[in-house]
């Protein structure tokens, strides 16, 4: 399953290249303007002048860009070129505005795990040194250690409720109960395929392209540094991709009651035309119980 869903990610990507760079090419260009707009907001604010007029707009229309190249990627990897218009999505609805709201809930729910995993690490730690003495050892680096213990375990639950916005993006929202119950089983799968692959992938990827971007600048021009936040969405696509088919994987093999599979056949996720569509989101529909039973 793993192999299944990482070459899915690469395939299905090359496979709607045409789809994806139509739909995000506008966001994605916007999304450059208004980075360099905060660039220069930003020189102006190391000299001692902040204009937070300038500064709180832009940054909410980066996170608006941000969330709209998110659910374009996802229901063109998932519905299809037809699910969006062709130049991509711009108008802000309720999906957008709930996908915006559970990134908060889970960012919260990310420092909320780190703090308690950080606190009882603290304990440990203090409990321990009353048998050993670790002064030994430098308080940064024993600090840092609490830190990446403690942030661990919390990736790895924010891995499986990620599952939410694939689900979100295809107007089949579950609830962060739901994604997690959705992977049970698989967490392990969801940690590596969700947080460990877009890291490593990221890591690469950007480090090789960023040398060759960093030396068009210091041999073209200083303004090549807008390939930056292009490379930084290219990115993005292939970790979405990997989200939405760990989504899809879950949902085509799922055996929980909240979930209304009508189809374990992997195609229906990925519907060429318009007529498909439906059939998607009957796929991708869920039903959680209590609300059935109401």
């Amino acid at each position: 399953m793993y192999k299944q869903i990482l070459r899915d990610t690469f395939a299905s990507v090359f496979e709607k290249k045409d789809s994806l760079f139509k739909a995000l090419i506008i966001p994605t260009i916007l999304l450059v303007i208004f980075q360099q707009f905060t660039h220069d907001v930003k020189d102006t604010m190391e000299n001692g002048v902040t204009n937070y007029y300038e500064v709180i707009p832009a940054t909410v229309l980066i996170i608006i860009f941000n969330i709209t190249i998110a659910i374009t990627a996802h229901r063109v990897l998932l519905l299809g070129e037809y699910s969006i218009p062709r130049w991509g999505i711009f108008k802000l609805s309720k999906r957008e505005l709930g996908f915006a709201w559970n990134i908060v809930l889970l960012v919260l729910l990310c420092l909320l795990a780190t703090t308690i995993f950080g606190l009882f690490l603290f304990l440990i730690f203090y409990a321990f040194e009353l048998f050993v003495d670790l002064s030994f050892i430098p308080e940064d680096l024993l600090i840092g250690a609490a830190f990446i213990l403690a942030f661990l375990p919390s990736i790895f639950i924010i891995s499986s409720i990620s599952l939410i916005f694939p689900s979100i993006a295809t107007n089949r929202p579950i609830t962060m109960t739901e994604a997690w119950r959705l992977a049970k089983n698989h967490r392990m799968l969801c940690f590596v395929t969700v947080i460990v692959f877009p890291i490593i992938f990221g890591a690469i990827f950007g480090f090789v392209y960023g040398i060759a971007i960093g030396f068009l600048i210091n041999l073209i021009a200083p303004e090549l540094d807008i390939l930056y936040p292009i490379l930084d969405v290219f990115i993005s696509v292939f970790t979405i991709s990997a989200l939405s088919h760990t989504y899809k994987y879950l949902v085509s093999n799922n055996t929980h009651s909240f979930l209304e599979d009508e189809s374990k056949d992997e195609s229906d996720l990925l519907p060429e035309n318009k007529s498909e569509e439906l059939k998607v989101e009957a796929v991708l529909q869920v039903q959680p119980t209590e609300e059935n039973n109401k």
